[in-house]
């Protein structure tokens, strides 16, 4: 099993993300005792809490089901998904998209007919 396989596995820990959790809210816990220049497996278990926190807030919104956290595959695919959807209009018009290019000219883009 190779190192990212096992940060990945310690991250995703109800433990850990606890900590993550406090740490993010109260910004007195550190997770590590540098503050800067994280190392390359720093960096990968804080993006792998980052990734499980996400998670556990979708399936606590409902947004998702627990059975996700079942294995990798299942949650690689439900972050590709989310972050390839399309973003969710209130108007009617979803062919109509706002450019600003400058802050006193506004154009108006139209997407083609499919």
């Amino acid at each position: 099993m190779d190192i990212e396989n096992i940060i990945r596995k310690i991250s995703k820990r109800p433990e850990q993300q606890n900590i993550f959790s406090v740490a993010k809210e109260l910004n007195g816990i550190k997770l590590f005792k540098n503050e800067i220049d994280f190392s390359h497996i720093q960096q990968i278990y804080l993006s792998y809490l980052y990734f499980y926190y996400d998670l556990n807030m979708d399936i606590v919104l409902k947004k998702i089901d627990e059975k996700s956290l079942k294995n990798f595959i299942r949650e690689d695919s439900y972050s590709y998904y989310k972050k390839n959807k399309e973003p969710e209009s209130n108007t009617k018009d979803n062919n109509l998209h706002l450019v600003m290019t400058d802050p006193k000219k506004v154009k108006y883009k139209t997407k083609e007919a499919k």
